[in-house]
């Protein structure tokens, strides 16, 4: 029988956003309680690659590796927050990425690699999956909060999670290093 995972492809951030999306989900815990993302680390996710068939997942990451040393890294900016629903009842609120024509024009270079089209907004999330209730109380706390940082990855983390195990973490897979 085949086994099938998820797979996220995710940039590592700085020490300092890390330190920064930390407190935002202290806060969070102390307003609304556990929430699904608040032991998560802080990552800018690029890309979300679900119900896959476990060799597919491993000729996407043969060939994304050959593929990404030839993209060299951007610096990218973090700008305030935003968020995003998901289904009819939960929202996601995130650090949001700033998106000039020229960050624009690397993440599509780097979706071209990647093969996969997608309109998935790259993100570093705060509160994932949180109920209309609860997320009633933590946007207003958000939509005008300062949060100005900037790092450049210097390429890809893979992470992958069995798809059929709803009780399964994404596990590290690989790095993928960019153009240096």
């Amino acid at each position: 029988m085949a086994t099938y995972q998820d797979a996220l492809l995710a940039f590592n951030t700085s020490d300092g956003i890390e330190k920064e999306v930390f407190g935002f989900k202290q806060e969070i815990g102390s307003i609304i309680g556990n929430f699904p993302s608040i032991h998560s680390k802080a990552h800018l996710t690029v890309c979300y690659i679900p119900y896959k068939e476990e060799y597919y997942i491993n000729t996407i990451i043969s060939f994304l590796e050959n593929r990404f040393s030839d993209i060299p890294p951007v610096e990218l900016n973090i700008r305030g927050f935003n968020y995003f629903s998901q289904g009819n009842n939960t929202k996601t609120i995130y650090a949001a990425i700033e998106s000039s024509n020229s960050i624009k024009m690397w993440f599509n270079e780097l979706n071209k690699h990647i093969k996969i089209k997608s309109t998935f907004t790259p993100h570093v999330t705060i509160a994932r999956s949180t109920d209309d209730e609860r997320h009633r109380l933590l946007w207003p706390k958000f939509k005008n909060l300062e949060f100005n940082d900037s790092f450049t990855p210097t390429g890809i983390t893979v992470l992958v999670r069995d798809s059929l195990d709803t009780s399964s973490t994404y596990q590290f897979n690989k790095f993928l290093k960019f153009k240096m």
